[in-house]
C-alpha cells in the first residue's frame, strides 16, 4: 500500500512502521483493514509445566481478535503429532477482545510431541489474514521412573514419589498434584474416574511443597501384604502420597480417604451397603477404619474412611453374622429360662402348651403310685372276705 494510496484506511492496532526507499508503508505486523475481523491464538499453556505419563495435564488456550470487526462463532482444534486431542467451539469476539478456555488430557507415554493449536480450521467466516490462525509448540512428558528418583533427592518437594508395589500385579493407577504447605487444608482430586477411589485429604503438619498422589488398583493381593482382611473384597488398592515420610502420621492429621463402590457388586453379593469398610495394612496386620456412607447415584454408593496415613488399602464388606437359630446349645444338666424359650419357640410349641404337657405327666405319675398302694390293701381285704364266707356255711 503506497503513502499516497487514496480510501478509508486505517493502521492495525498497536504497531509500529517504517517507509522504505519506494515510498511504501512496511508494517511489522499485518495491516487490518475496516471491517474484517482476524483471529490468533495469543498464548498456550499447560499445568503441570512438567507432566509425567498418566498425569492428568490441563490445557489453557487463549484467542484474542486483533482485527477491526467482531468475528463469528468457530472453533479451536488442538493437535499432539497430528492427533487431535481437543474440539472446542468458541462464541464470536468483538474486535481487540481475547478469551480463554482450559480442555484437559492425559499422556500414556513419556517423550517430546509436536503440539499445534488452530482457530477457525473450518474457514467459518473470512479474515483479513488466514494465515496467522495456528500456533506449535513441542510438549514434552516425563517418564514416571525419572521423575520419581530425580524428585526423591530434593528437600524443597513432596516429590512425585514412587510405589513399590510390583508393576505386573498393578491394573490401573491415576496420579493427583497439589502443593502441600502447613496450615492449608489439601485435598488430591483424581478426576479421570479410573479407580474406586475419588480423592484423599488431609492437613498438614509442614511445608513440603509440590507433591504427587498416585492410587493404584491392583489385579489381586497387594505384594506388600501377607494376607487379605476377614471379609468379602471388593477392591485392593494402594495410595502413596510424595516421598516416603510424606505423609507419615507426624506430618498429616485428620487424613480421609473417599471412595465409592458399585451398586451392582453390593446387589448381586447380598451386602448391606453399611457393611462396607476401608482396611489398612498396618504394623503387619488389617485395621478396620472407620467408614461412613456418604451419597449414592444410580450406579455408586459413596463412602468416606477416617485414616491415620496412606498405604495398602482394601475395600470389602464384613460378612454377616450367624443366624441364632443356626447356633447349637452346648449341652449340660441345665438349661437357662432364653435357651428354654429359644428351644420351645425352635419346636413350635408354645410355652402353655408346655407347661400343659407337664401337668399331665405329673398327673399320671400320682395316679400310678396311688395305684400301687390300693392294689394289695384291695386283695388283702378280699381274702378276708372270703374266709369269712366260707366259715359261715360251715357253722
Amino acid at each position: 500500500m503506497k503513502n499516497d494510496a487514496t480510501g478509508n484506511y486505517e493502521r492495525y492496532p498497536e504497531t509500529s512502521s517504517d517507509v522504505d526507499q519506494q515510498g511504501w508503508y512496511v508494517y511489522k505486523n499485518l495491516i487490518g483493514v475496516s471491517g474484517y475481523p482476524d483471529l490468533i491464538i495469543e498464548d498456550i499453556s499447560w499445568e503441570p509445566a512438567n507432566p509425567c505419563e498418566n498425569e492428568n495435564v490441563t490445557f489453557k488456550v487463549t484467542l484474542m481478535n486483533v482485527g477491526l470487526a467482531p468475528s463469528g462463532n468457530c472453533s479451536v482444534k488442538c493437535y499432539l503429532n497430528g492427533n487431535e486431542i481437543s474440539f472446542s467451539p468458541v462464541a464470536g469476539l468483538e474486535e481487540g477482545s481475547k478469551t480463554s478456555f482450559t480442555f484437559n488430557w492425559v499422556p500414556t507415554s513419556p517423550g517430546s510431541m509436536d503440539l499445534k493449536v488452530v482457530v477457525d480450521a473450518e474457514g467459518q467466516f473470512f479474515e483479513f489474514n488466514e494465515e496467522n490462525n495456528e500456533k506449535s509448540g513441542i510438549f514434552k512428558v516425563i517418564s514416571f521412573t525419572t521423575s520419581s528418583s530425580g524428585s526423591s533427592s530434593s528437600s524443597s518437594s513432596g516429590g512425585a514419589g514412587g510405589s513399590p508395589e510390583l508393576a505386573s500385579n498393578v491394573e490401573v493407577k491415576e496420579l493427583a498434584q497439589q502443593f502441600i504447605s502447613n496450615g492449608n487444608h489439601a485435598k488430591f482430586v483424581f478426576s479421570k474416574n479410573v479407580t474406586s477411589i475419588a480423592y484423599i485429604e488431609f492437613d498438614p503438619k509442614k511445608t513440603v511443597g509440590k507433591t504427587t498422589t498416585i492410587v493404584e488398583t491392583l489385579k489381586g493381593k497387594s505384594t506388600l501384604v501377607t494376607e487379605l482382611p476377614s471379609g468379602k473384597v471388593y477392591e485392593n488398592t494402594n495410595i502413596w502420597v510424595g516421598n516416603e515420610g510424606t505423609a507419615s502420621p507426624g506430618n498429616i492429621e485428620n487424613a480421609v480417604v473417599g471412595f465409592k463402590v458399585e451398586k451392582a457388586w453390593i446387589n448381586s453379593n447380598g451386602i448391606d451397603s453399611a457393611s462396607v469398610r476401608l482396611c489398612k495394612f498396618d504394623n503387619g496386620k488389617w485395621v478396620e477404619l472407620s467408614t461412613s456412607q456418604t451419597s449414592e447415584d444410580d450406579k455408586y454408593i459413596y463412602y468416606e474412611a477416617d485414616t491415620p496415613g496412606f498405604s495398602a488399602f482394601s475395600i470389602m464388606a464384613l460378612y454377616p453374622e450367624e443366624d441364632v437359630s443356626g447356633v447349637s446349645l452346648p449341652l449340660g444338666n441345665s438349661v437357662d429360662e432364653k435357651d428354654f424359650k429359644a428351644v420351645s419357640g425352635a419346636s413350635g410349641e408354645k410355652e402353655s402348651d408346655v407347661a400343659d404337657s407337664e401337668a399331665e405327666e405329673n398327673n399320671s405319675g400320682i395316679s400310678g403310685s396311688l395305684k400301687k398302694v390300693l392294689l394289695p390293701v384291695v386283695m388283702l381285704a378280699a381274702v378276708i372276705l372270703v374266709g369269712y364266707v366260707i366259715s359261715r356255711k360251715r357253722s
